[in-house]
């Protein structure tokens, strides 16, 4: 199941995210743009709650209530806040939990050397 999920990699529909933002002169409208998820890879996304999501997070991290670790607004809520999305993204991207889930996807598939040669081990002592 895990290699299957790395290799389709993260959800990232086109998602219909905007925030309406003012300053003391005037009002726009943020949206959000699909190259972000070129410019951040392990950023995923929900059509269905126009939310954004850390995909690493969500393989590994379950959510903070279920002792996860990590932020639950990658896991749980989502981020819609366009204005402080960046932030947000950069936080992450430095947390610990996020940095393990990270490394720990990219492992899903590779062989372990270690264990490889810890069981041929076990093998030829029996033989003997």
């Amino acid at each position: 199941m895990g290699l299957k999920l790395k290799a389709k990699g993260p959800p990232r529909p086109e998602i219909a995210l905007t925030q309406k933002c003012r300053t003391k002169t005037k009002t726009f409208t943020r949206a959000f743009e699909s190259k972000q998820y070129i410019k951040t890879p392990w950023l995923c996304g929900c059509e269905d709650s126009n939310k954004l999501f850390c995909f690493p997070c969500l393989v590994f991290g379950a959510s903070t209530g279920a002792g996860g670790g990590g932020e639950s607004i990658w896991t749980d809520t989502g981020v819609d806040d366009l204005a402080h999305l960046s932030i947000k993204v950069k936080k992450n991207s430095q947390s610990r939990f996020y940095i393990l889930w990270e490394v720990q996807l990219a492992s899903i598939g590779r062989h372990d050397i270690c264990k490889a040669l810890d069981s041929a081990y076990r093998k030829s002592v029996r033989v003997q």
